[in-house]
């Protein structure tokens, strides 16, 4: 079935940061999808600037030439093409599935089996901030004012929150040994991309491989091989669709990892898919999906496998995203 594809750009203001940049503003492009009966599927491609690997103007170059799709919607991904830049796949994957799911009243379980019926979520926390749930997972940067950054995270951890930590490579790798032993005082769940070089291979803190499994896979997945990390964090804007993503969480799991899933920012589309992908590939862990700014850039949106605190299956059709506004 010939499907038609419009595109639609997104951009705001969105005052976000990791551990060695900041964002001012969001730019996102968000596909339509419609066959001759009038069946709808959405997707979002948001490249992340100067973290991704491709840009908003290949997503919208690579999706902008098709025009339209051929799409089967028993299988819907079958003839997705397999040259397109990452966010450009996502979008179009995501979008299909939506459609496929929308046309047989179905949500897009029916094509992502979740291994889980439902998973915590951890909160992005801004600087100097924390979370209105007391015993909710917080995400916290470190990298910049250690001194400042540990005093904080020890204040948040004696109102009772679970803390995980991001570096974005950006420690000394010489103060490693005394990060970590402060981070397990705490009872850190995780420490992402500590730093540059060697990571230890007894680390008392769990070690994640993150934007580094996109950038330099074979790196990646070595420092899984060699035990230095035992988690990855997919941010599946990265890698391209469910297909994609799918071939990335077996490579890490043949290593002895297991995955857990967050966002680049993006809207409610994102977040959904990523909602799904995490049911379906995620270990049993707290997800990177809590709420965030980007997702003010676009109309308000309700999402059924979503709460405060949690993602779930659910029986919505597609992505199971109903905006609040047309």
């Amino acid at each position: 079935m010939e499907l038609t594809l419009r595109l639609r750009p997104v951009r705001g203001p969105l005052g976000a940061a990791n551990a060695t940049r900041r964002w001012a503003e969001r730019e996102s492009l968000h596909l339509l999808l419609e066959d001759p009966a009038g069946a709808r599927g959405e997707g979002e491609a948001a490249p992340l600037p100067g973290f991704s690997l491709d840009t908003l103007e290949d997503a919208r170059a690579a999706l902008g030439t098709l025009g339209s799709v051929t799409a089967d919607p028993a299988e819907p991904l079958a003839r997705v093409p397999t040259e397109l830049p990452p966010a450009a796949a996502f979008a179009l994957e995501i979008a299909l599935l939506d459609w496929a799911g929308h046309r047989a009243a179905t949500s897009v379980d029916r094509w992502l089996p979740p291994r889980h019926a439902a998973l915590p979520l951890a909160a992005l926390a801004a600087p100097g901030g924390g979370s209105e749930r007391p015993d909710s997972p917080v995400k916290l940067k470190i990298g910049g004012d250690l001194d400042a950054e540990l005093a904080h995270a020890r204040t948040l951890r004696a109102d009772g929150h679970r803390l995980r930590f991001d570096a974005n490579g950006s420690l000394d790798r010489a103060a490693l040994p005394r990060v970590l032993d402060a981070l397990a005082d705490l009872d850190a769940e995780m420490l992402e991309e500590p730093c540059a070089g060697p990571w230890p291979t007894s680390s008392p803190v769990p070690l994640a491989v993150d934007e580094s499994l996109a950038r330099d896979p074979a790196a990646a997945l070595g420092r899984l091989e060699r035990g230095e990390a035992t988690r990855a964090v997919i941010k599946p804007m990265l890698f391209g669709g469910p297909t994609r993503v799918a071939a990335v969480v077996a490579e890490v799991e043949a290593r002895g990892g297991g995955c857990v899933f967050s966002h680049v920012f993006g809207g409610p589309l994102e977040r959904a898919a990523a909602g799904a992908l995490a049911l379906a590939h995620g270990m049993d862990a707290p997800m990177g999906l809590g709420a965030h700014a980007g997702l003010a850039l676009w109309p308000p949106a309700t999402l059924a496998g979503f709460t405060a605190d949690s993602v779930f299956r659910h029986g919505e059709p597609g992505l199971g995203v109903r905006w609040e506004r047309p």
